[in-house]
């Protein structure tokens, strides 16, 4: 929601990504796909997420950054404010803000059939 806008492509593969990983029963997907709606919706704030991160290891942490950056370029545009968001993000889970750069460097050139961003 950085450029203010998530695509569908960024909301599909979030969707997707939550689904498969979850293993979530048809009335929990219902509810998550309602959730997400809501906070699309809703005005998101970074505020408040420092002691929600905290309990996460190293591992869990660069996973969620991870994420988070494939989710940006999914859609194929990058905007400054996504930039932006994601650097706080990092900033949050304790990592190096830069890395931001490499790693959308390196989505960027992953084939784009591989929404994960890593390469075959």
């Amino acid at each position: 929601m950085a450029d203010d806008d998530v695509s569908e492509a960024e909301r599909d593969h979030l969707v997707g990504h939550l689904e498969s990983s979850l293993h979530l029963t048809p009335g929990e997907r219902m509810r998550l796909k309602a959730h997400l709606t809501w906070l699309l919706a809703s005005e998101l704030k970074l505020a408040g997420l420092k002691k929600r991160l905290a309990g996460l290891t190293v591992e869990q942490r660069t996973h969620v950054a991870e994420f988070s950056t494939t989710i940006a370029v999914i859609d194929g545009h990058i905007s400054p404010g996504e930039v932006k968001s994601l650097r706080k993000i990092y900033t949050l889970l304790e990592l190096d803000p830069d890395t931001v750069y490499s790693r959308l460097h390196g989505l960027n050139a992953a084939p784009r059939d591989d929404p994960s961003g890593t390469r075959s």
